[in-house]
């Protein structure tokens, strides 16, 4: 395992082998460690492809061959001992000029001989889950310490500019044990870079004292950022198409953090951003992210699989605090600060490049899921720079029960007729059998029982896996009850969008869709499943915020369609106040550099008009209370203590709109500015409401600072008999009517109760 005698060797190529871009060898110098490795390598030649002068080091001789060479020199060297002697020498050598190192030798995995309190067997059966090493935990320990601090101080010597380290997602907590006491059991899920580290064994705390070092030097290296990249699971290209793996049982469980993955090449990309970017690391800092897959390797809901196979419950009192509502097989890990600071966009098994008969099959399927597929595949597709799509849009796209309709030949408000693959999503919760039962609907043939029908349009910057926090047994909409059809609105990136849309489609040819353009679709959608509401009207229409509007929409344009409606910090129009509101965010994000007004679209991701936005809405999404009452510093809503509001308003509203899709934003906030339901009667909102024949349930939230009870009140009074006024009291404001967060579990029952007895006819 070690060098032989003689010190460390050297090969540079001779300059006629050189590449041309590597001519600038002392302005674009970059070091990589364990280069003879598969990872090493690969990223020494992305590396070398950007026009960099790649040093190879190695403690291997130069691997030999056909393959196209991955770097420009390359240096035999044992990092573990290059804290003296000749390979200090030549390792000095080496970093010299360099403007970054990315360091990624390293034993590269725990070892086959767990801690000493946990039993051999459980050793024995984590290493059939993962390659682990044969030699002694301390071994592990002491040389990839050692390599990193020699490498980390030679580096700081040198000025320079940038360090890149190959952490680990095992330093947050792998474990030998896959399940029980000496298992990882996390703080919160998913977890992110704030959540403290938990290793359990020498090879994810090396890893973590690697990095502790590093932050170390940028306390005093001025000169030098720091950037530790935590990946997890890689997976290679040649084992891709295995996932997703069998999921793990109660019977044969895998450590936590083992159900991240990430493929090799997204890991490649990473490192080159984190060399690439200056804006992930400032000078004198060392920023740690986290790399994986927004997914986990297996199909199977990650909820179920924490209830079932790592015993953690999630929400309750005395389980693992949720950071969001867990949406499908959503990760156990949170990528969100690298999507934003690194531009890194990972793969998912579950979003794969198409056969040239599916993609035939896109062109010629007018109704079928596989139209969702298309817009899902053409964000995968896409280059890394280029893809766009929020992620929660990303991900619910990959949702197996979410159907498509084509809306080719759809005439929207605004004049125009959609083309070829316009198309709106929606998700039935329920089966189509029960459906049938309705009268009006194709015959009961599978001989179910009858169950109602919900109608639950989406909300602004929200996909229909959001909002299924609240559809279930008991729940607000009672699936026992029930059948609920959650259709995404045009413009949430799910449906119809600029982020999805078809080339004709693309930039100023996009078109403006209004919240009649949204209902009309939505009856397509229920014409297309058999139901015909003249001879049996919907149960409920359930709508949040703007899918209130398009609650009221239905109610006053087609008022036999629906017995109820529940409109919950919503209103039947957008309101003065409310269009000040969504002025100031559309010149707050128009406001970035990227914003192209000839092409009406932004030319780059827009992360300076995505804060500014996010700031804005901070001051309208929670009522004043909230920061009054200092409730972004209270536990009970998920909140450090010792928080602040710009702590607040970074994790709670920056963060989110991060990884929303800009376009998309701006064509959501267009359809809510325009909303006017008074429209159907010149513009008379007394005269438009007295159409309404449904029974109306209005829930707006007291300290609601846009869709303000106030206006509630009014809608109220106007519709007379027909409407129950409930305010929601709360001091989180329009945030109190979606209820997914911690702390706003009363704000839930209430919402609960109160739409219970609206179906069954006692408000």
């Amino acid at each position: 395992e070690q060098l032989p005698l003689g010190g460390p060797r050297r090969q540079t190529l001779s300059s006629s082998s050189m590449s041309g871009a590597c001519i600038a060898e002392y302005t674009a110098r970059v070091v990589v460690t364990g280069a003879a490795g598969r990872l090493g390598g690969k990223i020494a030649a992305a590396l070398r492809a950007t026009g960099r002068h790649v040093i190879a080091i190695d403690r291997a001789p130069e691997p030999s061959g056909p393959a196209p060479r991955a770097w420009d020199e390359y240096v035999q060297c044992d990092l573990a001992g290059a804290y003296k002697g000749d390979a200090r020498t030549a390792l000095v050598e080496a970093v010299e000029g360099a403007d970054a190192v990315v360091h990624c030798a390293a034993w590269p995995g725990p070892s086959a001989t767990p801690p000493p309190a946990v039993s051999l067997e459980l050793g024995t059966q984590a290493a059939r889950s993962i390659g682990l090493e044969t030699i002694a935990p301390g071994r592990i320990l002491r040389d990839n310490l050692a390599m990193t601090h020699a490498l980390c101080d030679i580096a700081v010597e040198a000025r320079v500019r940038r360090f890149v380290f190959s952490s680990t997602a095992f330093a947050m907590g792998w474990s030998h044990a896959t399940s029980g006491p000496q298992a990882l059991t996390p703080k919160y899920l998913p977890m992110d870079e704030a959540h403290p580290p938990q290793p359990t064994e020498t090879y994810g705390l090396s890893k973590l004292l690697c990095e502790e070092a590093l932050a170390a030097a940028a306390r005093t290296a001025s000169s030098s950022s720091f950037v530790s990249l935590r990946f997890t699971n890689v997976i290679k290209s040649e084992n891709w198409a295995k996932l997703p793996w069998p999921a793990p049982t109660a019977e044969q469980p895998l450590p936590l953090v083992f159900w991240a993955y990430a493929h090799e090449d997204d890991v490649v990309d990473a490192h080159v951003s984190a060399v690439l970017r200056a804006e992930c690391a400032e000078s004198g800092t060392h920023e740690s992210y986290l790399i994986a897959a927004a997914d986990t390797r297996f199909a199977a809901p990650t909820r179920e699989l924490l209830s079932t196979c790592a015993g953690l419950s999630l929400g309750t009192e005395g389980g693992v605090a949720e950071r969001h509502p867990y949406s499908g097989n959503e990760s156990v890990l949170c990528c969100r600060k690298a999507r934003d600071r690194l531009g890194w966009n990972p793969r998912s098994w579950q979003v794969q490049p198409p056969s040239k008969e599916q993609a035939a099959s896109f062109q010629s399927a007018p109704v079928a899921s596989e139209s969702l597929l298309k817009a899902a595949l053409a964000l995968s597709l896409l280059p890394r720079a280029e893809r766009r799509g929020g992620l929660a849009a990303v991900l619910a796209s990959t949702d197996a029960e979410v159907r498509a309709l084509s809306l080719e030949g759809f005439v929207l408000d605004c004049g125009l007729t959609l083309p070829e693959g316009a198309f709106v999503t929606y998700k039935l919760h329920g089966d189509l059998a029960s459906l049938a039962s309705l009268p009006g609907g194709p015959a009961d043939t599978h001989g179910t029982g009858r169950k109602g029908l919900i109608l639950h349009p989406t909300s602004f910057d929200a996909v229909h896996s959001e909002l299924e926090y609240r559809i279930g047994s008991g729940k607000t909409l009672n699936t026992d009850l029930y059948n609920v059809l959650v259709v995404n609105m045009l413009g949430n990136g799910v449906s119809l969008s600029p982020s999805n849309a078809p080339a004709s489609l693309q930039g100023n040819a996009f078109p403006s869709f209004s919240v009649r353009d949204n209902v009309r679709a939505q009856a397509a959608v229920l014409r297309s499943l058999g139901v015909d509401l003249a001879a049996k009207p919907l149960d409920l229409i359930f709508g949040y915020s703007m899918g209130g509007l398009q609650a009221y929409e239905w109610a006053v344009r087609f008022p036999a369609a629906a017995k109820a409606i529940a409109v919950v910090c919503g209103a039947a129009r957008c309101s003065p106040v409310n269009q000040a509101f969504l002025l100031s965010l559309q010149g707050a994000l128009c406001a970035d550099s990227r914003w192209n007004p000839a092409r009406q679209m932004f030319d780059a991701f827009p992360a300076d008009g995505l804060r500014a936005l996010a700031r804005v809405y901070s001051g309208w999404g929670v009522g004043e209370a909230f920061y009054e009452q200092r409730l972004f510093a209270s536990p009970q809503h998920g909140h450090r203590t010792d928080a602040t509001v710009a702590g607040f308003v970074k994790e709670s509203y920056e963060v989110a709109f991060l990884n929303s899709d800009a376009d998309d934003l701006l064509c959501m906030a267009s359809t809510w500015q325009s909303a006017e339901v008074s429209d159907t009667a010149g513009g008379d909102l007394a005269a438009a409401l007295s159409r309404v024949e449904a029974r109306v349930l209005l829930m707006p939230c007291a300290s609601d600072r846009y869709f303000s009870l106030d206006a509630a009140r009014h809608e109220a009074k106007l519709l007379g008999r027909r409407a129950v006024l409930r305010p929601i009291e709360s001091a989180v404001g329009h945030r109190a009517g979606d209820p997914w967060r911690r702390g706003l579990e009363g704000e839930d029952s209430f919402i609960r109760e109160q739409v219970h007895a609206l179906l069954a006819g006692t408000l």
